[in-house]
Parts: structure tokens; sequence; C-alpha cells
């Protein structure tokens, strides 16, 4: 009989049949998430307790104790400590999702976003627009858009530049991602940004410019932007049931349904019919939210476990890949890859026959992810949570229930 270690481990890894061996591989598999979960729990402990001690050592008695310290010569050693940088990823783990987002990339750049076709022509009109990079990319074929930044509206306003100004729900501008020689235009977190907004539809009003709010953000962001939408001379929301409070806010009744489009230079089915090796694949690009909208939460869990047990190869392009309270569970992170620039990403779709489709709102009769519209535009099929809009818009998008 064999009594090296290796003997004795292959003789306690037999099993009288295959339903042992299976529940115990489970078992293990099980165990290995659940240390996962606490190498994770620990190392964002780290990142606290660093932020803690970094703002320790910045106060002004700390700095004093210590400078008293060292004019007795005797330093306080642990101030003189030096906490290490912790990422929320294992190496390995980032490593792997390195390589799969290179792999999509590539396989993206061999894909056409158009036929060459002259039939689109852009309206006369230029608009200027306060956007983030999803809606400007929308309209930017369909007519002249200016992009309207905190250090340029005063000129491009007050000189008649533009035809209307159109500004739209968001949560950051477009900054490097297009040529309008500025950085990022601001994140709309917080009072200033929001204000900074106010200002600049003040003075298109001023200056007899339309102004034109469009909300993709209803009913859950209702409010951080009723203020805006009560300056502008029209308010469109994709969401039905929000238009009487609109309506409510102001003293006419311009307000209507405007429901998400696509741009077909972009959303179109050219080249859907590739021979990707990732075609098997099922495709999600998007975000966590382990506290925030449980029902998507709940559904997340669900279609990614169908995706799995079917045994094909799950691709999460994560929004927020890396940063702090948005990180997948870790059953989940072998299958993550950071975000895409938002060419590669209408491409990456097209790799793909299936795509996930989450929605954050289910029930509105009109507003849905955004995904919903372009997906199918890409050529994709869909798997989708459940969704008044989506059912009663899209009825052959399966929903899944259970």
């Amino acid at each position: 009989m064999d009594q090296s270690p290796q003997g004795n481990l292959r003789e306690g890894l037999r099993w009288e049949n295959i339903e042992d061996a299976r529940e115990d591989i489970a078992l293990m598999r099980t165990w290995l998430d659940q240390l996962d979960d606490i190498s994770v729990s620990v190392r964002e402990e780290a990142v606290a307790a660093k932020k803690n001690y970094q703002k320790l050592i910045g106060s002004r008695m700390v700095q004093l104790w210590i400078e008293w310290r060292k004019r007795l010569h005797k330093p306080y050693g642990v101030y003189e400590r030096k906490i290490p940088d912790v990422d929320a990823y294992a190496p390995s783990t980032r490593e792997n999702a390195r390589k799969r987002w290179n792999q999509v990339v590539e396989e993206a750049a061999t894909l056409s976003s158009s036929n060459g076709t002259g039939y689109y022509q852009k309206s006369e009109y230029r608009i200027g627009v306060i956007a983030d990079e999803f809606n400007y990319r929308m309209y930017a074929d369909a007519v002249h858009v200016v992009y309207i930044s905190p250090d340029n509206f005063l000129e491009v306003i007050g000189k008649g530049e533009i035809d209307c100004l159109f500004v739209m729900s968001c949560w950051r501008g477009i900054g490097s991602f297009v040529d309008v020689g500025e950085k990022e235009f601001c994140h709309y977190f917080g009072k200033e940004g929001l204000e900074l907004i106010e200002t600049i539809v003040d003075y298109a009003n001023s200056r007899g410019v339309l102004t034109i709010f469009q909300s993709t953000e209803d009913p859950v962001d209702f409010d951080r932007y009723a203020g805006i939408s009560k300056q502008c001379s029209y308010v469109f929301s994709s969401d039905v049931d929000s238009i009487e409070a609109y309506k409510a806010l102001r003293d006419d009744d311009n307000v209507f349904l405007f429901e998400y489009g696509v741009n077909p230079l972009i959303h179109n089915p050219i080249g859907f019919c590739n021979k990707s090796p990732l075609k098997r694949g099922v495709m999600f690009a998007g975000s966590y939210y382990s506290k925030k909208f449980l029902e998507r939460h709940e559904a997340q869990a669900r279609i990614f476990g169908g995706i799995l047990a079917a045994k094909r190869p799950l691709w999460i392009v994560d929004r927020f890949y890396n940063e702090d309270g948005r990180l997948f569970p870790s059953k989940y992170r072998k299958y993550v890859l950071p975000s895409l620039p938002y060419g590669d990403l209408q491409k990456a779709h097209k790799l793909f026959d299936y795509s996930v489709n989450l929605n954050s709102v289910t029930t509105s009769p009109t507003m849905c992810a955004r995904r919903t519209y372009e997906v199918q535009a890409l050529g994709g099929l869909m798997l989708s949570n459940y969704s008044l809009a989506v059912s009663n818009q899209f009825p052959e998008i399966p929903i899944v229930l259970e």
C-alpha cells in the first residue's frame, strides 16, 4: 500500500459513487467561495483602516505629538509605519480580467460599425448638449451637436451658435470621450454640479435660446433633476407615469413622453453573424448593486445562475470595476472584466449570441434599461428580468422569472 503523502491523498479522495464525489466537490467549492468572501472582507477592512490611519496622521494634534517626540529623540514608531496599498481584487483575478478584456477588445476590432451607407444625413440644426457619452453618441450622427462646458457656454450661447440647449439627465459629462477641448464636464453628484447646470440653463433662457430637458432617470431620480426641469421650455421623460408630476412643477403642459432610441450608424447588426470564439457566451454590461434595487439584485443572481448551470461562458463587463462597494460576489469574479470604451462596448455585443438585460425600474409602463433597445438593434438575443415596459413593448424578449 502506498504510504506516501500523495498516496494518502488519493486514498482520501476515493468515493463509492459519483453522487458522493459531486457532493464533496460542491462542498469544497462552497468553502472556497467563503474563503474568497472572507479575504475580500479583510481587504475592505484594510482599506478602511488605511483611510482612518491617514486621517489620524493628518490631524493637528498627532502632528504636534510626533514633532514633540522627535525633539526628544524618541520617535513614536507606530506613526512611521506605512500601510501597504490594498486592491479590491486579488492579483490573479485582475490578471484574468485583463486577459478577458484584451480578448473582447481584439475581437471587437475585427467588426465594422457600418457598411458605409450614405442614407443617414445630419439635420442642419445645431444643438448644444449637456450629456453623458451614451446620450451624446445617440444624437451625434443625427444633428450637429456642440458640447456645452463650463468654459465655453458663455461664448457658444452668447454668440448664438446653437439653435437650442439640450440638457439630459446623467451622472457625469463626456470630457475626453470627444474632442471638446475640455476635461470632464462635471460630476452631477451633489449641489455644486446641479447648480452649475442651472446657471447654464438660466443664461440660455436670458439669451432667448430654447431649452429642453430630457430625463432618462425617472422615476428613481425625479427629485434630483426637478429644479432643472422647471427652468426648461420643454421636458421629456422616459417614464410616462412621471409626466403629471413634472406638470405639477410648471405653469404649462410642455411635458411629453420620450422613450429611448438608437443610433443606426452604431446600433446595427452589421457583423453580428461573425465566427467569434465568444459566440456561445453570454454578455452582461452593467454594474452590481448589493443593497440598492433588491429586485434587480435577486434577478441578477437568478439569471447568472441559470447561465452557469447551462454551461454557457459568462462575460461580465463591469462598469464600476474595482470600485469600493461595487464588487461582484466572489462566485462571479472570475467572469468579470473592466469597463470597455463606448465603441468597443457596442461592438462587443455582436460577439455574443445572448446578452443579459437587468431593469432597475420594473413597474413603469415605458421606462426600462437602455440596453433593451440597443442590444436588439445590434442583432443580439436578450435574457431579461421582469419589467412592465419590456413586457408591454417587447413581448418577444424572454423574461426569466425563476
